[in-house]
């Protein structure tokens, strides 16, 4: 997914360090920021996060085979028609039910969950907060070295 946001009243020291925190994320694929022009106060930020592809029943296939080296298996879930979205809503007692070991489909149930695509608005949410937590701690180290000073 992909997300694009403005800040106003940001420059480069939200924007640098935002995207810094963001490239971090192992679920962010681009991060970047810009700022349209020097008398303009606004930071536009862009995030786009990673996807599987599992679109078509044939990248299913190959996702699957790819996951768990289980060339049958991957032909069971090809042809259940379950693809995009649906696909990433299946959970092991589902592939279970389908005719899977239980050994592959508890390693897909684990690989779809580390798969899901997260929200782009939810990953800069989540590095925002970390940008708090890291600029109240850089305020509270200042404090205590001006206090002893």
């Amino acid at each position: 997914s992909t997300q694009s946001t403005g800040f106003k009243d940001e420059d480069h020291t939200l924007g640098n360090s935002l995207r810094y925190m963001l490239v971090k994320n192992k679920d962010v694929e681009f991060a970047g920021y810009s700022i349209p022009h020097p008398m303009d106060n606004i930071l536009n930020l862009r995030v786009q996060t990673k996807k599987e592809n599992v679109e078509t029943p044939s990248a299913v296939y190959d996702w699957v085979k790819k996951v768990t080296l289980d060339t049958q298996a991957a032909k069971i879930l090809k042809d259940s028609n379950f693809v995009g979205e649906d696909f990433f809503q299946l959970k092991q007692e589902q592939f279970i039910e389908m005719g899977l070991k239980e050994e592959t489909a508890k390693l897909l149930g684990d690989a779809i969950i580390q798969a899901k695509p997260v929200p782009a608005v939810l990953t800069v949410m989540e590095s925002l907060d970390n940008l708090t937590e890291t600029f109240k701690h850089i305020k509270s180290t200042f404090a205590d070295a001006v206090e002893e000073y």
